[in-house]
């Protein structure tokens, strides 16, 4: 599969050129409490290997998925939840048989790559520790290149419905919200905003099916960022700390229970309800606490490293956004679980810097890539969040900037 793409051209951000496992050193591997599916090409492979313990040992790790989607995958281990393959923090497949004998899952991960035309653009995901750090920490993280090929074998590509019109739109309004991003004259939420208001009116061009149109709504929209004094003014969007506070801190607690699983991120969560709880218990403590925490350590943090989180939103609109028109989204929905993602990572973090008495590159990263891990397995997480957003009718500017400002 990969040779045969071999003569397209890979987009590709700079983090993922610097990308390398780590191997048993990481600190939350991903060969842990994960199904771990097996593709057909390699599942033949598994019957065909020379060495008759080692393919007896893998044949004797497979199991049938009769009601999963995945039809064949490893067994994990009863006690400690990892694959069976799975020997020191190594995969014994890879150090036996050589990273050709991986599966496309094990071989892609954390890696997502998407054929779109002749173009295939490679992202991934947050849920890798790894990953999070060369995203989050490297000023240049985003910086992109389309002469780097990856050679690593049996990668997993998924191919995108090709049109040309709408492919043509989501890549100019994905360049125009980078450059958005990239504009440190103004403040990260004021650009966070910025795009909120960008976003909603280039679904009057994609409802209307103008594509076409929408590189001189973009012209238009840059000069009204240079000469709109509404728009210039941050002042001018509405802020409320005590309404961010309640409705991030109801939603995580109402979806908490039935979704929390992965170790690393009960610790952040832990660790921010101790640091919300201590002054008191009562919601008006809480909202001080949030208030002043945010001021004094969140806000601190991000204005000493700002790439942290325009990396942040960068890689998630340069992940998402296409996927999410495709599939028949406005751009604005898009935005809304942007922002929510955004804004329960920012309640999270002041609670933890609330505890911890500030906030340091480990702590993001670690919130970050954890809160990935726990929740975009699937969509089903941000789905809910989005639905309650629509269902409470806070699906508009107004209320995104209560929760982003």
């Amino acid at each position: 599969m990969l040779e045969a793409l071999q003569t397209l051209t890979y987009l590709t951000p700079e983090y993922i050129k610097q990308f390398q496992c780590i191997g048993s050193a990481c600190e939350d591997t991903c060969c842990s409490l994960w199904e771990i599916s097996i593709d057909k090409d390699t599942y033949e492979k598994y019957q065909n290997v020379a060495d008759p313990s080692f393919k007896e040992s893998l044949i004797q790790n497979i199991q049938t998925n009769n009601s999963s989607s995945n039809a064949v995958s490893f067994i994990m281990d009863e006690k400690t939840g990892n694959c069976s393959m799975l020997c020191d923090g190594l995969c014994s497949i890879q150090s036996t048989l050589g990273e050709q004998y991986l599966s496309q899952t094990c071989s892609t991960y954390p890696r997502v790559l998407n054929n779109i035309g002749s173009t295939t653009e490679i992202s991934a995901l947050l849920s890798c520790p790894e990953i999070s750090r060369a995203l989050l920490l490297n000023p240049n993280a985003m910086d992109f290149d389309n002469t780097f090929k990856p050679t690593t074998p049996n990668l997993k590509v998924d191919k995108i419905a090709y049109k040309e019109h709408i492919n043509k739109a989501i890549d100019d309004v994905r360049l125009f919200a980078y450059d958005v991003m990239n504009d440190r004259r103004f403040s990260f939420q004021h650009r966070l905003i910025l795009l909120g208001v960008f976003f909603d009116n280039a679904d009057d061009y994609l409802e209307d099916g103008q594509y076409a149109r929408i590189p001189a709504f973009i012209n238009e929209f840059k000069t009204e960022i240079e000469n709109n004094l509404e728009l210039r003014d941050y002042d001018a969007f509405p802020q409320d700390n005590a309404f961010q506070f309640e409705y991030l801190h109801n939603t995580l607690m109402e979806n908490l229970k039935a979704f929390i699983w992965n170790k690393r991120y009960t610790e952040c969560v832990n660790s921010y309800m101790r640091g919300i709880q201590l002054n008191n218990t009562l919601l008006e403590d809480y909202v001080n606490t949030y208030k002043d925490c945010k001021s004094a350590f969140l806000e601190g943090y991000m204005n000493e490293n700002p790439h942290v989180m325009e990396n942040y939103i960068k890689n998630y609109i340069y992940q998402y956004l296409g996927g999410t028109v495709h599939s028949g989204k406005k751009f604005f929905d898009f935005y809304i679980k942007m922002v929510m993602e955004y804004a329960l990572i920012k309640l999270h973090l002041i609670g933890i810097a609330s505890e911890q008495k500030g906030l340091n590159d480990e702590h993001v990263v670690k919130l970050i890539q954890s809160y990935t891990k726990n929740y975009k397995f699937s969509d089903k997480f941000i789905d809910i969040v989005y639905d309650k957003v629509k269902t409470n009718g806070y699906n508009s500017l107004g209320y995104m900037s209560l929760l982003i400002k």
